[in-house]
């Protein structure tokens, strides 16, 4: 919710960052990339939400901030993520 050019007060709502490994030309979950990613949830304080062989890891969104402050941490949040998920 943006409430003159901020984001509001009832944001609690995540945006979920879809996550999965590509093999070759698929995209695949493998149980080391699961359990990758549950570390990575646990180590960031975030949700993971398994669907099938998707998964999904919460971003919460920042409140009462402006939409660019928004949006930066939001990328800050995924760059994080991508970094753990690629670190050996």
């Amino acid at each position: 919710m943006y409430e003159n050019g901020s984001m509001g007060k009832n944001a609690n709502t995540p945006f979920w960052l879809l996550v999965q490994e590509i093999d070759g030309d698929s995209w695949k979950i493998s149980s080391n990339f699961q359990l990758k990613c549950k570390e990575i949830a646990l180590q960031l304080g975030i949700d993971l939400v398994v669907e099938g062989d998707v998964l999904f890891m919460s971003l919460v969104p920042l409140v009462n901030n402006m939409e660019d402050a928004v949006v930066a941490d939001m990328v800050e949040q995924i760059q994080l993520v991508h970094e753990k998920l690629v670190a050996k």
